[in-house]
């Protein structure tokens, strides 16, 4: 089991979101009164990193998937996602997934002339590109495939204000749990605003 070098960091960012100070989540994580924030303090420092029941004790008071601090596996789907979203934490708006579209060969089988010629794929020059001409990487796997193109949709619903800031990083908290394969059926955790206030 890996535990993610960000641990300290991570776990800042999300106490905080959940508007929790360092003592109040030292209380209920069991630790003393006197020294709740005094541990806190050291799990968001680096000093000290908890073992997994204390893993598993944050994740269920922080309501966030295990995975935000430990993959069992470096390189599998969960740990690239899980990258993805916390460096678009850390610098968003880096990682913009996009949906190629494509261009069917003609019935000769040559090339369709209207594809895109040499190494290049084009795009529409606007605001939301940036000036210099962006790389891009094509998955070869449906389910990573599936899962980029959730997150794809999310970010598309983030800018348009279809969903809070708040609702977003709340769906990357609890990802997969959260997927729905862009609204074609029920999550199996509610992240919405609406439905995160009836749980609460």
């Amino acid at each position: 089991m890996l535990t993610s070098i960000a641990f300290s960091a991570k776990l800042k960012a999300i106490r905080e979101f959940r508007g929790l100070t360092q003592k109040a989540l030292g209380v209920q994580m069991g630790f003393d009164e006197k020294t709740a924030d005094a541990r806190i303090r050291h799990y968001e420092m680096g000093k000290i990193t908890p073992k997994m029941q204390g893993m598993e004790k944050l994740v269920e008071i922080l309501r966030v998937n295990i995975i935000n601090f430990t993959v069992d596996e470096s390189g599998s789907f969960e740990h690239i996602m899980q990258m993805f979203f916390w460096f678009d934490e850390i610098r968003p708006n880096t990682f913009n997934p996009i949906q190629l579209e494509k261009i069917p060969r003609k019935k000769d089988g040559k090339i369709n002339p209207e594809h895109n010629e040499g190494d290049a794929v084009k795009y529409n020059d606007s605001d939301y590109w940036p000036s210099h001409a962006p790389m891009a990487i094509w998955l070869n796997d449906s389910t990573l495939n599936q899962f980029v193109r959730e997150w794809m949709h999310r970010k598309q619903e983030l800018s348009a204000g279809e969903i809070t800031r708040a609702e977003y990083f709340e769906w990357k908290l609890n990802w997969p749990r959260t997927c729905d394969d862009c609204g074609k059926f029920e999550p199996s955790y509610k992240w919405r605003t609406k439905k995160l206030e009836e749980l609460t």
